[in-house]
């Protein structure tokens, strides 16, 4: 996997390419400097960094973010300069305040939930509230990081149910190390969920590292 501080300069390299016109300079810039500074402060973070810049990078004072398991880095997101001048998102620290965050959000706003790492104890009680969620059509979009060995996941669009019975929505696969594809499925699943089109799960696949070659 590339260095953070490789990845950073292919970014730059970019952003002169069409293809990243929807992104715009200024948001690409703010990303790579948020990913080089968090990094150098948090280089053990439990939340992967470029997993966690590209989900935030849409977010909007009016927006809620709830982060888990991260003490310091929700600290460190709300001393952040966001772009455009903004600040930070709400950020909550329970998942009660997100959900409530959520259930009382007028149209045009959305709650990101980030998991990272979640032990096996909790993944059930996680998959039950993303299916209540479901069924109540909150606008919330959920990010947890998963492993798998598949180097260049396909996104996907279709409907997964979560639990037996449970409702179900658009589960998106995604490379976990691109930070560029991260904020695009997140910035679609956002919108989606300010549209009032209820909530979407984006599992950011990265990949299990090997034993050391000999």
């Amino acid at each position: 996997m590339p260095s953070l501080r490789k990845k950073a300069a292919d970014l730059r390299g970019l952003s002169t390419n069409p293809r990243l016109a929807w992104l715009g300079e200024e948001k690409l810039a703010w990303m790579e400097q948020t990913v080089r500074h968090l990094q150098t402060l948090f280089p053990s973070a439990r939340v992967p960094v470029p997993m966690l810049v590209g989900a935030v990078g849409e977010l909007k004072p009016t927006d809620t973010l709830w982060l888990p398991q991260a003490r310091p880095l929700r600290k460190a997101l709300k001393l952040l300069d966001w772009p455009g001048g903004n600040c930070a998102p709400e950020i909550v620290t329970s998942w009660k305040e997100a959900r409530e965050a959520a259930a009382s959000s007028v149209f045009g706003r959305a709650t990101l939930v980030i998991f990272s790492r979640i032990e096996a104890e909790r993944k059930l009680s996680c998959r039950r509230a993303i299916a209540k969620a479901g069924r109540a059509q909150l606008p919330m979009v959920f990010v947890e990081e998963t492993f798998g060995d598949s180097p260049q996941p396909r996104d996907s669009r279709a409907a997964l149910p979560l639990e037996p019975g449970g409702a179900s929505f658009p589960q998106i696969l995604v490379d976990g190390d691109d930070l560029v594809a991260i904020f695009r499925v997140a910035q679609q699943a956002i919108q989606r969920a300010r549209g009032g089109q209820g909530p979407a799960s984006i599992l950011c696949l990265r990949r299990k590292k090997g034993p050391p070659s000999s």
